[in-house]
Parts: structure tokens; C-alpha cells; sequence
């Protein structure tokens, strides 16, 4: 079973800040950017858990090419890279260190090394048995528990 980047931001949400959950247009009264997703409205069912993360920094979305404002694909299946994003984004633990490689596929150059190698380094994750990652591969929902 894949699971949905809206999932998971929810559950994250929903766990690590629980007052992002609420079902009324708060996010529109906060005191936070204005800046949105193209491809989310004020009527997606989770908004303000999108809404909230976004404005403390946790997810910046998808750049498109033609415009500033960025797309946030709420059905597009989450990445194991990812998924470690918001985990450590989410608790507020991310160093932004930079890592030699922790994995044979995990290259320095890429953006979720940081986040891949951190999570190794704590013990949060360990791979797969052939040794490699696969950081670009939808998360299913047993590793994400």
C-alpha cells in the first residue's frame, strides 16, 4: 500500500502539532506568510495542517518552472528521502550537516543526504540488506512506522 504525502503530513501534523489540525480557516488569520501551493485551496480537507507546515519551514513544496509559487502534489506517493524531511524538519532535530556518503546511493550532492545520513547516524534507520537506501523509493507503510 502507497502511502499519500497528504498522509503523512497529516499523521506529522496531527502528532508533532496537534493545533495545525483545526478544521475552521485559521491558517488565513495567522500571522504567517501568505504564500501558498498552487494546487491547494482553502477547501482541501488539509489545508491548515499544509498551511502550518509550510510556514514553519518544514515543507517548501515542488518549484515549477513558470511561476514563483511552488506546487505541493497532494497525490503524488511520498519518498523514504522525504519522509525523513518532515521526521526531522517535524521535530525540530534536522542539523543541515553535510555527510560523506552514508549509503552507495545516497551522493553527497543530493539534497535529502543531510536527511538520510542524520537518520543513519541516530540509529533511525539502517537500509536495506544489500547495504543501499533507496531514497528515491515511495515509502510504504510498514517503514514508516
Amino acid at each position: 500500500m502507497k502511502i499519500r504525502l497528504v498522509l503523512a503530513v497529516t499523521v506529522l501534523a496531527a502528532v508533532f502539532f496537534p493545533q495545525a489540525a483545526l478544521a475552521d480557516d485559521t491558517a488565513y488569520k495567522s500571522p504567517f506568510n501568505n504564500l501558498m501551493f498552487s494546487d491547494v485551496n482553502s477547501d482541501h480537507e488539509n489545508f491548515n495542517a499544509i498551511y502550518f507546515l509550510y510556514n514553519t519551514g518544514i515543507i517548501e513544496g515542488y518549484e515549477k518552472s513558470d511561476s514563483s509559487i511552488r506546487d505541493y502534489k497532494p497525490d503524488v506517493s511520498i519518498n523514504r528521502a522525504e519522509f525523513l524531511k518532515l521526521l526531522l524538519e517535524g521535530t525540530d532535530k534536522a542539523t543541515g550537516q553535510s555527510y560523506s556518503k552514508c549509503f552507495p546511493d545516497v551522493s553527497e550532492k543530493e539534497w535529502y543526504n543531510t536527511y538520510v545520513c542524520q537518520a543513519k547516524e541516530e540509529g533511525w534507520i539502517k537500509g536495506y540488506p544489500d547495504g543501499t537506501f533507496k531514497p528515491t523509493q515511495t515509502i510504504n507503510e510498514v517503514e514508516t512506522l
